[in-house]
């Protein structure tokens, strides 16, 4: 397969690439061990969305403090230490069954939140420093065909990851206990955060001048404010489904590991298609409009999934709201880079995703409440609500946006020249 162009020749773009493909593949098998490792040492639901909350509440303390120091210090030193935690957190789970230090773990590894295909497309608590750094890293002509490729880079590891996490059925078919099998694939999810780290560590970044960093102006203050009701919203649809859907499908259906890695191998291997047809789709639609479409359609989707009597037509539902859900995550992260101007992106990727993450902290423990005392469907049913909501307000607070590759070239002087009159060579008067 030939090298994309914006590819060729870019060696931080590898690089990035390479902490994005080692993160997506600890995370593929790590988001289906996490939730059925906690429910395997016997705590309870409220006890499992209690740690995806304070896992989610660290996430975003991390996120903050890159959003606060990038652009101003530079962004690849907090990212190496973010990235230096993992190492240790993901080890950390392999070593205790204790709840309170397993919170700790939790928090300190970033991994383990999401459920599903799309859960090692993103890059954590890290993002508010490498999404400027690949924005930064290419023009305004390939963003999204950047930010697109590495979404696919990501699902395609992803894929990788989930086929993974049917290994500690492998091992129990052969005489290892559950819990044993689990703490092996967290010595493995710990190799992968070092091999990440290694790969951060070849990131290189030119040294930021003081006098670079400036108070972001007030259109960027305005965009910020938009951006952030919105991801607010998201943020409890996301928090609702993503940390709990391994669970559900677990309580619901009764699926295990085999059943779980199987469907989101097949989820995140499918969900490179929509990545590779998000550039054209934002051509042709506009970033906005391309997003809230997708939204809308994968809100229904997510409700009637909520619905579906047995696993299988779960799983199918399942697979086709992924494919309508993920064209929009690359469109997304190309826009609000697009948007803004180059010395406010961190800080623009972490204040507006904060609402998002505190948001998701939140959801889990009161997902969780809902499962035990009104439905075990309510984290899909409240999921699809605020993604249905998230779609309109997105539409309705960021339709006069349009990043430089959507705006309107002005006309050339060359146009008007037969309506000129001759020159004379000297200047006029």
């Amino acid at each position: 397969m030939p090298t994309p162009a914006w590819l060729s020749g870019n060696r931080n773009l590898k690089w990035l690439m390479a902490v994005r493909v080692l993160r997506s593949i600890a995370q593929g098998f790590l988001s289906v061990v996490v939730p059925l490792y906690i429910a395997t040492l016997g705590y309870s639901t409220l006890q499992f969305g209690t740690l995806l909350t304070l896992a989610g509440l660290g996430s975003a303390v991390m996120t903050l403090s890159l959003g606060l120091t990038g652009d101003r210090f530079g962004r690849r030193r907090p990212a190496i230490v973010i990235s230096t935690l993992a190492v240790f957190g993901t080890a950390g789970f392999a070593l205790t069954h204790n709840f309170a230090v397993l919170a700790v773990m939790s928090v300190l590894s970033t991994f383990g939140r999401g459920g599903g295909a799309g859960a090692g497309a993103s890059w954590g608590p890290l993002y508010p420093a490498l999404q400027p750094m690949v924005a930064g890293a290419c023009t305004d002509r390939d963003r999204n065909d950047v930010f697109a490729g590495l979404s696919v880079a990501g699902a395609i590891a992803g894929t990788i990851g989930s086929a993974i996490a049917v290994v500690p059925a492998w091992l129990h078919g052969r005489g290892m206990a559950w819990v044993q099998a689990y703490d092996v694939m967290f010595w493995v999810g710990a190799v992968f955060a070092l091999a990440s780290l290694l790969a951060m560590l070849a990131v290189r970044e030119e040294r930021r001048p003081a006098s670079a960093w400036a108070w972001p102006s007030r259109q960027t203050m305005s965009l910020l404010g938009r951006l952030s009701v919105t991801n607010a919203v998201n943020g409890l649809s996301m928090g609702m489904l993503g940390p709990l859907l391994t669970y559900w499908f677990y309580v619901r259906y009764g699926a295990g590991a085999a059943e779980l890695g199987t469907l989101y191998t097949i989820a995140n291997a499918v969900s490179i298609l929509p990545y590779l047809g998000a550039p054209r789709l934002a051509r042709r639609m506009g970033a906005v409009a391309a997003v809230t479409s997708s939204r809308i359609v994968a809100s229904v989707l997510m409700a009637i999934q909520a619905l579906a009597p047995t696993f299988i037509l779960s799983a199918i539902v399942y697979l086709i709201r992924v494919q309508v859900s993920l064209v929009s995550m690359p469109i997304r992260q190309s826009f609000v880079m697009g948007v803004t101007e180059e010395r406010s992106r961190s800080a623009m990727s972490a204040f507006s995703g904060l609402p998002a993450q505190l948001a998701s902290a939140a959801s889990p423990s009161i997902g969780t409440y809902f499962m035990e005392s009104w439905t075990i469907d309510a984290p899909l049913v409240l999921g699809s609500v605020f993604s249905m909501g998230n779609a309109i307000m997105y539409y309705f607070l960021l339709r006069r946006e349009a990043p430089p590759e959507e705006r309107a070239a002005p006309a050339p002087v060359a146009a008007d020249a037969a309506t000129m009159p001759a020159s004379s060579g000297r200047p006029a008067g």
